[in-house]
């Protein structure tokens, strides 16, 4: 997984939401609903081992700055999911009594996602 340019150290794990909220256009006399396609967004997470690298580090910068980030979910080494624009909307951290820590971030999309 890729923030820009930079690969985010230690990240294991990644889900990504597509969604399209229809318009209802159905007319007094019609036997079958009618909708039409209209706004689409995105949403999605990302986590894995904490580290303190600087990836992670300017994620958390980005966090609590409200800054966007610019995201790239990979699903082979050659194709992947350019997201463009991303707020991140959330971040949880978490360690475990043998001291292995993770730690997760939540995102909305700003534009349109493409698929490369």
């Amino acid at each position: 997984m890729t923030g820009g340019t930079t690969t985010i150290i230690g990240i294991g794990e990644w889900s990504l939401d597509l969604g399209m909220s229809p318009v209802e256009i159905t007319a007094f006399g019609d036997t079958w609903k009618g909708i039409l396609p209209s706004i689409r967004e995105y949403s999605g997470s990302f986590s894995g081992n904490a580290d303190t690298d600087s990836s992670q580090t300017s994620l958390r910068g980005a966090m609590l700055g409200g800054s966007a980030v610019a995201l790239r979910l990979y699903d082979a080494a050659a194709t992947y999911w350019n997201l463009g624009t991303v707020y991140l909307t959330g971040q949880n951290n978490s360690i475990s009594v043998d001291g292995k820590g993770e730690r997760g971030w939540d995102f909305d999309g700003h534009g349109a996602p493409t698929y490369v």
